[in-house]
């Protein structure tokens, strides 16, 4: 949906080549903005150790190890301007481990930008949001939406949602 994504590993950084190291650190970038800069009343989540697919079950999966919520933040420096608010829990539960990372709903600043290109996941200046179930660069209509929410704007309707009976 626009404010939960299931992932069934843990964020991984480490890779043999400095590119897949790029690479795995702009994926997550991408995920935390593009929930960033979605319109939203309440906080979108990232559920990590949940495998979804695509009859809609989920399998609780878990994950091998907990990450650092510091290491998380500093992956956004000299990547993204501005900085975007998010929070990483742990979650033990019985044997198995989960982990979730909040972003709350807070459009008093933002848009959040990537300020590097990074391969094919990242262009410099775009604007990323879910659409749906997926991270998308956001059209010219959904621009509008996005920057209105951000100078205040609480018409959440995803554009050519109406309601219009006649329509």
């Amino acid at each position: 949906s626009d404010t939960v994504d299931f992932k069934m590993c843990n964020y991984a950084f480490d890779a043999s080549s400095q590119e897949e190291k790029k690479r795995k650190r702009a994926e997550f970038i991408k995920d935390i903005i593009s929930m960033a800069n979605t319109p939203r009343d309440e906080s979108a989540y990232i559920v990590l150790g949940v495998c979804s697919y695509p009859d809609g079950r989920k399998d609780p999966v878990g994950i091998d190890a907990f990450l650092d919520d510091a290491d998380l933040q500093e992956k956004f420096n000299s990547m993204c301007h501005p900085h975007p608010h998010f929070k990483y829990e742990p979650v033990p539960m019985g044997e198995k481990n989960f982990a979730f990372i909040e972003i709350p709903a807070n459009s008093r600043i933002g848009p959040f930008l990537p300020i590097k290109d990074v391969g094919k996941v990242l262009r410099m200046h775009a604007v990323y949001h879910r659409r749906n179930s997926q991270n998308a660069m956001a059209d010219v209509s959904e621009q509008k939406r996005i920057y209105e929410w951000f100078k205040g704007s609480r018409d959440l309707r995803p554009p050519g949602d109406y309601s219009d009976p006649l329509w």
